[in-house]
């Protein structure tokens, strides 16, 4: 065997800067993290029915943004069926560091303290952090 693993004369393998993490394991700069320290963000927020185009044109925004962030894994919106001017957001972060870079980020300030929250009239936000296993009903 050669420098590598790879065997003389054997096939090589393409290397690129962008490699992806092995199954389980988040890339970040070149920090790999596991996704146990991973940090998951539900944001359950409502505005009012006048302000529900402005609302969504500025939640949109800010996620696009959000996912720009180098320790965001995903930033996801959905709209309610039921209630239109009603948003959830999943966000994923890579560990508490990074949502705290988040939280204190410009977009963060000029885009969701300044021009978003002014327009929510409900909020409910909660942090998870390493998933658990959970029993099967009945035992």
């Amino acid at each position: 065997m050669r420098h590598g693993g790879r065997k003389a004369g054997g096939p090589r393998r393409k290397v690129t800067g962008h490699q992806r993490p092995a199954a389980g394991r988040v890339a970040v700069g070149r920090r790999v993290r596991t996704m146990e320290s991973n940090v998951l963000v539900i944001a359950d927020v409502t505005c009012s029915p006048e302000n529900a185009a402005e609302f969504s044109q500025v939640l949109h925004e800010f996620a696009a943004a959000c996912r720009e962030e180098p320790g965001c894994i995903s930033y996801e919106v959905f709209r309610s069926e039921d209630t239109p001017e009603r948003y959830v957001s999943i966000e994923k972060y890579v560990d508490s560091e990074a949502f705290a870079a988040h939280r204190d980020s410009d977009h963060f300030r000029e885009i969701g303290l300044a021009r978003l929250m002014p327009l929510a009239t409900a909020r409910d936000v909660r942090m998870y952090d390493q998933p658990r296993e959970v029993p099967p009903a009945g035992r």
